[in-house]
């Protein structure tokens, strides 16, 4: 597995590489206009790199704005055009209650696969 750090305004991101498709995200702090780019950046480096197999770990962030819920619709999207002959798809595991009440708002609970078990995430790709 390899790991890599960014850090950014009032927040912090660690990337796992699981294997050679699929990542696990974890963010600690906000995600906010402020430090939405980072976030884009890994993203697109992962897209780019062919790892089209993304867990999105939301225990630790404190707080999602409207451009952060944006990153990842985008996010998504972008790699939902990918070419690849394995499943592709980011996926959300341990959503906080203030997050997770951010995406009941506004509605895209149905967009966003959610888990609550890390084995039960990675397994989610392997099937």
């Amino acid at each position: 597995m390899q790991e890599y750090n960014i850090l950014g305004d009032r927040m912090e991101i660690t990337v796992e590489k699981v294997d050679s498709h699929l990542a696990i995200v974890s963010v600690i702090g906000e995600i906010d206009l402020n430090n939405t780019p980072e976030l884009t950046t890994v993203f697109e480096k992962l897209r780019k790199e062919g790892i089209h197999q993304h867990i999105l770990e939301c225990s630790n962030i404190s707080y999602i704005d409207s451009s952060g819920i944006g990153v990842l619709i985008k996010s998504k999207s972008l790699l939902m055009q990918e070419k690849s002959d394995k499943s592709k798809d980011i996926i959300l595991l341990n959503l906080s209650p203030s997050v997770k009440r951010v995406f009941e708002l506004t509605r895209l609970t149905g967009l966003f696969k959610t888990f609550n078990n890390r084995l039960e995430a990675i397994d989610y790709f392997n099937k």
